[in-house]
């Protein structure tokens, strides 16, 4: 049961950071292609994605928070450890965005890149943990 909720919770923590991941690509793959159209960009499109991304996010961040919790406290030290390493990146990615993004100017390309590689990094760290435990997992023990 505990392999199954391990996997869940990596799946949960994956999603969760896919939607503000896709949107940030995406912006940044097209203003790279439009570099002319960054000036004129308007925020109520983005707004608009962000508030849709979010409600898509909040389940699968709940799913994931409750799992990584309940693996912190009962899971062996290697789930204990990757759990501890998400749930700490998570905090951190709304830490770092609230210190640095707010006084980032909304047109600009560090702006794009402030909104999109935090969020592609919550969306791999999940799996980079998963298989480092699976590459440290004792194969007698489950």
């Amino acid at each position: 049961m505990r392999p199954a909720l391990e996997a869940l919770m990596y799946l949960a923590f994956s999603a969760a950071a896919l939607p503000m991941a896709w949107l940030g690509v995406s912006d940044v793959l097209y203003y790279q292609s439009h570099p002319e159209m960054l000036q004129s960009r308007d925020s109520a499109p983005v707004v608009l994605a962000a508030v849709w991304a979010a409600e898509i996010m909040k389940p699968a961040l709940g799913l994931a928070a409750v799992l990584a919790f309940y693996l912190l406290i009962t899971g062996p030290r290697a789930v204990r450890y990757s759990s501890a390493a998400l749930i700490i990146a998570w905090v951190m990615a709304f830490t770092i965005a609230q210190l640095f993004v707010t006084s980032t100017p909304f047109a600009s390309v560090a702006r794009l890149y402030w909104d999109a590689v935090p969020f592609v990094a919550l969306s791999i760290l999940p799996w980079l943990c998963a298989g480092v435990r699976l590459a440290r997992m004792n194969p007698l023990q489950s």
